[in-house]
């Protein structure tokens, strides 16, 4: 999704966008999978509560304001940190 962001914000071109949009269906499948295989194992709640925040942050609970357009940078360095901390 990186990759495709940078190539969004630079050449504004909609194919980017649309890969954009393409690698984060991708990523939430694979995030509901891994949840799913997650339930009854010790790592559950962390999987869980990264979904939730992520969850959060994707339909724009993390600001009062209008969620981001699609390829904007609408989650912090600091945040994703977070998120590989707790996983």
């Amino acid at each position: 999704m990186e990759a495709n962001h940078k190539k969004l914000n630079i050449l504004k071109k909609d194919r980017y966008s649309e890969y954009f949009e393409q690698a984060k269906n991708i990523f939430e499948e694979a995030l509901l999978q891994v949840v799913q295989l997650s339930l009854a194992t010790e790592s559950e709640k962390a999987w869980q509560d990264f979904e939730y925040s992520y969850n959060r942050h994707r339909t724009g609970l993390w600001d009062k304001g209008v969620p981001p357009e699609i390829g904007s940078k609408w989650v912090t360095e600091q945040v994703v940190s977070i998120w590989i901390e707790n996983i």
